[in-house]
């Protein structure tokens, strides 16, 4: 035998066992389709997840900058009341709002308002009564809920 022969020999071979045939490869190209469709959802589907997770980290992200705002605003005016003298303390109204305009941060937030509210507590001499002072922040977030934070102190006249 040439050596030829012995090549289309275990050529035939090879065809005849069929392991990698023509005809075995159009009996299994439906499946092939298949296995792509089904990869392709696959990998859809964890896409779609990655996108939602993204978009909700998003939302997350924007309301704790929403609320970090509102605490600095809150903690900025409760710090401007500390430095007020108590003479001018306590002539303020019992309530009071504060101007978005000249509040920073407070504009930036989605119908964003600040309250300021001083009370005079009960069973105190006129001159030494303590102050309840309260600051509440409250706005509203995408979905039109209404966000509140509010930070409350006590306050005395400062000994001289």
């Amino acid at each position: 035998m040439t050596i030829e022969e012995r090549q289309l020999n275990v050529i035939a071979q090879c065809f005849s066992a069929r392991p990698y045939g023509i005809s075995q490869f159009r009996a299994s190209s439906g499946f092939v389709l298949v296995e792509l469709l089904i990869a392709i959802c696959v990998v859809t589907a964890s896409l779609a997840g990655i996108f939602a997770l993204s978009h909700q980290s998003m939302r997350i992200v924007n309301d704790m900058k929403n609320e970090t705002c509102a605490a600095q605003i809150a903690e900025s005016e409760m710090e401007r009341l500390r430095a007020m003298s108590w003479n001018r303390l306590a002539a303020m109204d019992s309530s009071f709002v504060l101007n978005p305009n000249g509040t920073p941060g407070l504009a930036q937030m989605n119908r964003g308002k600040a309250v300021v509210r001083i009370q005079a507590m009960p069973g105190e001499t006129e001159k030494d009564k303590l102050r309840a002072v309260s600051v509440r922040i409250t706005w509203f977030d995408r979905d039109g809920r209404n966000k509140e934070l509010a930070l409350a102190t006590l306050m005395t006249p400062r000994r001289e």
